[in-house]
């Protein structure tokens, strides 16, 4: 069972938001492993990454929130947040975090930050090493 994390988030620059979250996602597709379609509205070549995050749900909001994932309707619910950027910072709070990148889970320990954005004409992916 997920249990809620808090963490920071800094979108492009701005000033960092706290959540006590669930999960916070990035991406450049529509959909993520199995057709789960957690950005339905985002396009590979747009020059944005897309941004979830699901703050702390009640066990009856996150059934409501799954169905509506399945049919790739997120609207309506005040806990979660979508957005478009060019680069977002993850600041977690908690000692050790979880994280997936390309398929692969990562156990960190001590990490102070993770960072993705969007580079033109280039892929490039970053991931500290905590030590």
């Amino acid at each position: 069972m997920y249990k809620a994390r808090s963490f920071s988030v800094e979108v492009d620059g701005g000033e960092a938001k706290h959540y006590n979250g669930l999960i916070a996602c990035l991406g450049n597709g529509r959909q993520i492993g199995g057709g789960i379609k957690l950005f339905p509205d985002a396009k590979v070549d747009d020059g944005y990454l897309d941004l979830l995050i699901v703050d702390y749900l009640s066990v009856f909001k996150t059934f409501v929130a799954f169905a509506k994932l399945f049919f790739g309707k997120l609207e309506g619910i005040k806990e979660i947040t979508q957005l478009r950027c060019k680069k977002a910072v993850i600041h977690p709070e908690s000692e050790e975090i979880t994280i997936q990148a390309e398929g692969e889970l990562y156990d960190l320990k001590k990490c102070s930050s993770i960072s993705a954005e969007i580079v033109s004409k280039r892929l490039r992916f970053y991931m500290p090493h905590s030590d």
